[in-house]
């Protein structure tokens, strides 16, 4: 009966031993659990904390009806995943062209022929939002730079634009 007393404390005793590596998992779910709670303030560690109210995001649209045009009326607001984005502004637009390569005796020539009906729209959205050296931080986590694809939604109207540049005034 003493050997089976035995036995089972140091079975007891061996499920109770705490290791170095229990404590460093311990450790990194706790980090973790930190991470994604204070999320925001680490970022706002490593990126400049500016906010800037009126930041120009330029923007392109290729090969779009010339209907759309129209329905683009300037200072509409605009939302991006449900979201307000900002507002329209400076919107312009010019004929759309696609560039095709052409075979003359071996010499490749490039021929530039417009598309018919359609166009190329170019404006800007003022938005606010953090910035940094390659881009801005809007809505609390959401990156934008410039190549980023985007389809925003307006009043009667849903297109996907290509950010040309982005102008922290």
């Amino acid at each position: 009966m003493a050997k089976d007393n035995s036995a089972q404390s140091k079975k007891k005793n061996d499920t109770l031993r705490f290791t170095a590596l229990d404590f460093f998992i311990i450790v990194l779910v706790i980090a973790l659990i930190a991470g994604v709670f204070f999320r925001n303030k680490i970022a706002d560690l490593f990126i400049d904390n500016v906010m800037s109210e009126n930041t120009e995001i330029g923007f392109m649209v290729e090969a779009v009806d010339k209907e759309l045009l129209a329905l683009i009326p300037e200072s509409d607001s605009v939302y991006w995943n449900g979201e307000y984005l900002g507002t329209m502004e400076n919107i312009t637009s010019e004929e759309a062209y696609k560039i095709t390569e052409t075979d003359l005796d071996g010499d490749k020539v490039l021929d530039k022929i417009a598309l018919d009906g359609k166009c190329k729209i170019r404006g800007n959205i003022v938005v606010s939002g953090r910035h940094t050296d390659k881009g801005l931080y809007i809505g609390g986590g959401n990156y934008l730079t410039v190549g980023k694809m985007l389809e925003i939604n307006g009043t009667g109207y849903t297109v996907n634009v290509i950010i040309t540049e982005i102008d922290v005034k």
